[in-house]
């Protein structure tokens, strides 16, 4: 992105993003049986594809500017671009789970999901959104994602 936002946010992208959330949430089933692996790997899914609608609601609400001077759909590209940061992340989940047998997948998630979080601030930034709403929104939503993601990870885990 040079010096304005893509209209449109590319499919792949956007599925790329939310394979990545239901593999982190498969790994952190850990060596369990597969019907609880297949429900986790589920829950990630519905989880990472509740949490990019709540990123893109919420940083439109508070970033009309970006909207108004690129497109209404700029805010759902930027969110998408940055939660790609997501990527590295789950291969080390998937190196460190499978090749070494560690149960981190939690921990790879919520450092993926703040560096995205992040990411997305900054790009926000860059753009001219105001600075409060490129700097402390997204790292609140990310907060609070993080804790989400752990919390009902957890509540999941024990209810399967």
């Amino acid at each position: 992105m040079n010096s304005q936002a893509k209209s449109a946010p590319l499919p792949t992208r956007s599925l790329l993003v939310l394979f990545c959330f239901a593999i982190l949430g498969g790994l952190s089933a850990g060596k369990t049986d597969l019907f609880n692996s297949i429900m986790m790997f589920l829950f990630g899914l519905l989880f990472g594809a509740i949490a990019l609608m709540l990123f893109v609601w919420l940083l439109s609400i508070f970033n009309s500017r970006i909207k108004q001077t690129y497109d209404k759909k700029s805010i759902r590209w930027i969110v998408n671009r940055g939660f790609l940061l997501m990527l590295p992340f789950t291969v080390l989940a998937l190196v460190a789970t499978i090749g070494m047998d560690w149960q981190v997948a939690s921990a790879f998630a919520s450092a993926g999901i703040m560096t995205s979080s992040t990411a997305i601030g900054v790009e926000l930034a860059r753009l001219g959104g105001g600075k409060i709403s490129s700097s402390l929104l997204p790292v609140l939503g990310g907060m609070v994602t993080t804790t989400a993601w752990m919390l009902l990870l957890s509540a999941v885990a024990t209810i399967i």
